[in-house]
């Protein structure tokens, strides 16, 4: 029976570390969409480095949350 509830633990803690990576990968990849968003939401011209620092602000949610 013991050996059952460490096999389940092992497993919920896997699914419970999944679960958290890709709510930081959505929230990351949300947040970089609308931030993105709101840059051309007045009918401004595209320019490559408001994208760029978007992006990077983005990517630094994915690596704040990966390694606190």
């Amino acid at each position: 029976m013991n050996a059952l509830l460490r096999r389940i633990r092992a497993a919920y803690g896997l699914a419970v570390a999944r679960r958290s990576a890709l709510f930081d990968l959505a929230l990351a990849t949300i947040t970089t969409g609308v931030e993105t968003g709101l840059l051309f939401d007045d009918g401004t011209p595209v320019a490559v480095t408001p994208v760029v620092v978007t992006v990077l602000a983005g990517s630094a949610l994915l690596v704040a949350a990966a390694r606190p």
